[in-house]
């Protein structure tokens, strides 16, 4: 950014302080997605989901208090948007509207797959998909890259369709997925043969 912006670039500790808010405020939504979540999964404790809320909040009520405090400085400028209720209600729109169109579009695959697709199940999996989004795997970052050797290049057994994936789909939902990806002409070549 400095080579493009030059001296009205802003700093690294701004860019960070900027994303704060919006880190925190999509740690609400997993919180309440969490809260749906436990009610599908007793392995969820019915507290975590406040305790999770509560900690966000406190933290976005903590950098409003650093940019009161510190906002002649230049590191406060990325927290301004707290300060603003304008901005501040824009931005908690935008991170709900997100998260809503997430949730939205993790419910229709699970229509579409025939799998169970009620609320809590929805909630569930995006909750779960953005935890285990945050574990570091390693070289390993993405679905696509998780495939091949981490470089987005399939390896020669899974072009075949026989890659180590495959054990995953065993039993009646790996069948019933299947059969699923059959009808609408999807599968793999080797899927069908399991």
């Amino acid at each position: 950014m400095r080579r493009l912006g030059g001296a009205d670039a802003p700093e690294l500790s701004q860019v960070a302080l900027a994303d704060a808010p919006i880190l925190l405020l999509e740690v609400c939504t997993s919180a309440l997605l969490a809260a749906v979540a436990a009610t599908a999964v007793p392995a969820i404790p019915g507290w975590a989901p406040a305790v999770l809320m509560g900690a966000a909040l406190a933290a976005l009520g903590l950098l409003r208090l650093v940019h009161l405090r510190c906002r002649h400085h230049s590191i406060a400028q990325g927290s301004r948007c707290l300060a603003d209720p304008g901005a501040r209600n824009r931005l908690v729109g935008l991170v709900l509207a997100l998260t809503g169109a997430a949730l939205l579009r993790t419910w229709l695959v699970l229509l579409e797959f025939g799998l169970p697709a009620g609320p809590a199940d929805a909630a569930l999996l995006l909750f779960s998909m953005g935890a285990i989004g945050l574990l570091p795997l390693g070289a390993i970052g993405t679905a696509p890259t998780a495939g091949g050797g981490g470089d987005g290049r399939q390896q020669p057994d899974q072009r075949r369709g026989g890659g180590p994936g495959d054990r995953h789909l065993d039993g009646a939902r790996g069948a019933a997925l299947r059969r699923r990806l059959l009808d609408l002409g999807r599968a793999p070549q080797g899927a069908a043969a399991g």
